[in-house]
C-alpha cells in the first residue's frame, strides 16, 4: 500500500485540485487494473469542519486528520504516523501530481527505499519576484518523494525543531544520505508546483533562523565564513539574477529583488561586525 500524505493549511481550492489528480486511483477502472493499494491522508492544520465535511462528501476516499498546528514538518509527521501503507508518498496541497504518479513510484519500488520525483513549475517565469521549488534531481523536496515507512520512522521523520518552515526537507535528505541510502531520481514522477511571489523581510529572517539551525545540526555543511557567504550570495544575485532579470522581465518584481539583494548585503555586514566583536 502507498499512503499519500498531504499537509494542508487554508488552501481548500488548491487542495481539491491536488486531490482531483489522485482521483484516478479510486475510480473503478483503475481499481481493477492496479497491482497495489493506495490511500490519501490529509492532515489539516487549520482544522476546518467545513473542509472535513466537504472532503467526506466529494472525496470519500480521503482520510481527514486534524493537524497538530506546529508547522508543516509536524503536520507531515502527523499524517505519516496514521498511515497504513508500507510506503509514504509526500506532496503538498498546492501541487498537481501527474497522471500515473503512484504507478511510476511503484514500478521503481524495488530499486531503493527512497524515491525522488521531478518538480516542475506550472508555467514560464514572468517576474523577478517569483519562486518555485523546481527540482530536476538531487534535492528531495518534500512536495514529491516516496520513502518506506520503516525507514522514515527509523530516521525519526521530519525534524519538528526547525524554527520555521524551511530546510526540514534538506535535513531529512542529509540524514538519508548519512544512512547510506540510494535515492534514485524518477524524471517521469512529476508534480507541478505553482510560481509564488517572494515573501518579505520577515520571511527571510525566519528562513535564516532555520538555516542557522540546519548548520548547527550539520556543521560540515555550514559556510566557513558567514560574512563571505552572504557577500557571495549578494554578488551572485545581483550579477546573475537581478540585472539580467530586470531586462528579461521588463523590471517586473525588480523592487523586491533589490530588497532581497540589500538584505543579503546587510547580513554580510552584520556577521562581519559580529565576528570582529567576538574576537575582542
Amino acid at each position: 500500500m502507498y499512503s499519500v500524505v498531504i499537509p494542508t493549511y487554508n488552501r481548500d481550492a488548491d487542495l481539491c485540485k491536488c486531490l482531483d489528480c489522485l482521483r484516478e486511483y479510486f475510480e473503478r477502472p483503475k481499481l481493477k487494473q492496479r497491482s497495489f493499494d493506495a490511500e490519501v491522508i490529509v492532515s489539516d492544520d487549520a482544522r476546518q469542519k467545513e473542509l472535513q465535511r466537504y472532503l467526506a462528501l466529494h472525496y470519500p476516499w480521503v482520510r481527514y486528520l486534524e493537524g497538530p498546528r506546529r508547522g508543516p514538518a509536524a503536520n507531515r509527521n502527523n499524517g505519516a504516523s496514521k498511515a497504513r501503507g508500507e510506503w509514504l508518498v509526500f506532496t503538498d496541497d498546492d501541487c498537481l501530481p501527474c497522471a500515473g504518479w503512484l504507478d511510476i513510484f511503484h514500478a521503481s519500488s524495488h530499486k531503493a527505499r527512497v524515491l525522488e520525483g521531478r518538480t516542475n513549475a506550472d508555467r514560464a517565469r514572468e517576474r523577478l519576484d517569483e519562486e518555485s521549488p523546481i527540482n530536476a534531481g538531487g534535492y528531495l523536496w518534500s512536495c514529491n518523494f516516496a520513502i518506506t515507512r520503516a525507514l522514515f520512522e527509523s530516521l525519526g521523520g521530519f525534524d519538528e525543531n526547525f524554527p520555521f518552515a524551511a530546510m526540514e526537507d534538506m535535513d531529512l535528505k542529509k540524514r538519508i544520505d548519512d544512512a547510506g541510502e540510494k535515492v534514485p531520481f524518477l524524471s517521469d514522477a512529476v508534480v507541478v508546483h505553482p510560481w509564488r511571489r517572494l515573501r518579505g523581510l520577515a520571511f527571510l529572517n525566519k528562513k535564516q533562523r532555520s538555516e542557522l539551525y540546519f548548520w548547527s545540526k550539520h556543521p560540515a555543511l555550514a559556510p566557513s565564513s558567514l560574512p563571505r557567504y552572504y557577500a557571495y550570495l549578494c554578488i551572485r544575485s545581483v550579477l546573475k539574477i537581478t540585472l539580467p532579470g530586470a531586462l528579461k522581465y521588463h523590471c517586473r518584481g525588480l523592487k523586491t529583488a533589490i530588497g532581497y539583494d540589500a538584505w543579503l548585503l546587510f547580513q554580510s555586514l552584520r556577521f562581519l561586525v559580529q565576528t570582529r566583536a567576538d574576537k575582542f
